[in-house]
């Protein structure tokens, strides 16, 4: 009986997380840490409320997406007004699909990021990365852009906390 088991997928900072006491458990076919050792979900807690913190969200979804419809295609799948977006810029938005009843089915909340022109990024929930990439390539062609799934090809870190904007500028 040959039995293969799926190994979770792991993010380029997962050995410094189980080097520094990363509790590491599964999360959306991830390997993740739910906390330290030596700090404590509590005090982590506290920290990003009142302070600042930094995640390791290399797990999320990442979709890049290029091309001279790509506003086009982002307007018709997402449901905040995209063109409003500037280089640098990001939105957050739902994606939606539609032609089932009257009102669109909510997929997923999103982040929508603008690169540059004509260029964007996408970073969708971990768990729903799969099904959204498959629906909104059931558009690119469509619409004639570019889509890559860049999740397993780039990383994503998140600073956050009412300290975030001061901690980055002291970097």
């Amino acid at each position: 009986c040959d039995v293969t088991m799926d190994l979770p997928k792991t993010t380029p900072l997962h050995g410094w997380h189980a080097a520094n006491g990363g509790r590491m458990v599964p999360f959306a076919g991830w390997d993740m840490p739910v906390e330290y050792k030596k700090t404590g979900i509590a005090k982590e807690h506290v920290a990003v409320r009142s302070s600042c913190g930094i995640f390791d969200v290399s797990h999320m979804g990442r979709f890049y997406i290029a091309g001279k419809s790509a506003l086009d295609m982002l307007q018709f799948v997402l449901t905040n007004d995209s063109s409003q977006l500037k280089p640098g810029q990001a939105q957050y938005s739902f994606l939606v699909k539609h032609g089932e009843g009257a009102r669109p089915l909510t997929l997923d909340d999103v982040y929508l990021y603008m690169l540059a022109e004509e260029e964007y990024a996408l970073v969708v929930n971990a768990a729903n990365a799969e099904q959204d990439f498959n629906y909104i390539s059931s558009h690119a062609a469509e619409f004639g852009v570019t889509l890559l799934d860049v999740t397993e090809q780039t990383s994503l870190i998140s600073v956050q906390g009412p300290q975030s904007r001061h901690t980055l500028e002291q970097l």
